[in-house]
């Protein structure tokens, strides 16, 4: 992406003018606010930004002006004054355990601060190749093994590093897994690379155990539907199980019954749960044009490795089901990785961190300090409510 990126005050959603260029255009929307597609000026060696190098202007971001930049992500979030004080602590768990993850694979942390109209905002690495549900969705709703391979490979490697790091996603889907072209490599491939994205909903092993029913239901693990512990590792396992069988079949294993008829989890909860706990997944795989996705033919057989490998993932008890480590030890997960690159791959599961720590963003201890400041403001913003008109 290059041309003219403008830099000028005054910024149309309240960002430093000096660091984010205006916003290029709207990548997403929620309940929480929009995130937009923006040029981050990045800190330089000497301790100052390029920004102090430059006024306010339109400058050239190129090829050539890369180190001076970078593409980058911006949440911004409804007005503080409209937050809950105990959602913002959410959100600082969120930006705080994605900011201690530094891999390849997940989806990288800026910073945190407040617009000039005081919304909070978070800034992440910014993924050009939108998600792996739109990826689907232009594939005809499934890929073939070996492109489900590579997808599922990298997926596994980004979400071992993070439980080596005590992270535990628990949102796994399509939808939260973004794709970045590596056309920059020096053996670019047809498939872009994958990055797990999305840590609202995370737990880390510091927190309490977890017990809550949070995440996807179509893609969540059945322990995570009743009030009682669980193993978060465990349940980020099923969950990717999920998202292999959807990769490749074009469907979701659990979600109809074994006459074809398709289920919702908003009112046929019962039947897929039972789906669930009697593994039926194996006697309602895709097996003709009516279970396919329309336009879509059937999918070709699935090799014997594959399903094995779905057996280990998609188990019911928690206690049987494969560890991520397993999953990456299973000879359907190795193939056509070279040796030198598994065993790159294994090292994952140490925590060792995989690329140097990232001088473009905040501290830990910055951004746990700029949420107090935030928070501070929030509740300040409420108490002033509260007291109404003086």
């Amino acid at each position: 992406m290059t041309g003219q990126i403008l830099f000028r005050d005054p910024h149309p959603l309240g960002l430093p003018a000096f660091i984010y260029s205006h916003p290029i255009n709207v990548l997403g929307s929620g309940a929480f606010g929009k995130v937009y597609l923006c040029c981050r000026r990045t800190p330089q060696p000497d301790g100052g930004t390029s920004a102090q190098a430059h006024a306010y202007h339109a400058v050239d971001v190129s090829q050539d002006n890369r180190m001076l930049s970078e593409w980058v992500a911006v949440k911004i979030y409804k007005p503080i004054v409209h937050c809950d004080p105990r959602d913002l602590e959410y959100l600082k768990r969120e930006a705080v355990n994605q900011r201690r993850l530094n891999h390849a694979h997940v989806i990288g942390f800026k910073e945190v601060g407040l617009t000039t109209d005081m919304r909070l905002y978070l800034t992440l690495e910014y993924a050009d190749s939108g998600s792996l549900k739109q990826w689907l969705s232009d594939h005809g709703g499934r890929l073939p093994e070996s492109s489900a391979r590579w997808f599922a490979q990298q997926l596994v490697y980004g979400l071992a590093y993070c439980h080596a790091h005590g992270v535990y996603n628990r949102d796994i889907k399509p939808a939260n897994l973004l794709l970045h072209s590596n056309r920059d490599s020096p053996q670019p491939l047809k498939d872009p690379l994958l990055k797990v994205a999305d840590f609202g909903l995370c737990k880390s092993s510091t927190d309490s155990a977890p017990k809550s029913k949070v995440g996807s239901p179509t893609y969540m693990a059945p322990e995570l539907f009743f009030n009682t512990l669980y193993d978060g590792r465990k349940a980020d396992v099923f969950s990717c199980g999920v998202v292999l069988y959807q990769m490749f079949f074009g469907a979701l294993p659990f979600n109809r019954t074994l006459d074809g008829r398709p289920l919702d989890f908003n009112r046929n909860f019962g039947e897929i749960m039972d789906n669930m706990m009697q593994e039926n997944w194996q006697q309602l795989l895709p097996a003709s044009a009516t279970t396919a996705p329309p336009g879509c033919s059937p999918p070709p057989p699935p090799s014997g490795l594959l399903l094995d490998l779905l057996h280990g993932m998609l188990r019911y008890d928690p206690n049987k089901r494969l560890t991520l480590l397993e999953v990456m030890h299973h000879h359907w997960y190795r193939e056509d990785l070279p040796d030198e690159t598994y065993q790159l791959v294994l090292s994952g599961v140490t925590g060792e961190d995989q690329r140097p720590q990232p001088a473009t963003s905040q501290s830990v201890d910055l951004i746990e300090a700029e949420f107090a400041r935030i928070i501070h403001n929030c509740e300040s913003c409420h108490q002033t409510a509260m007291l109404g008109p003086s």
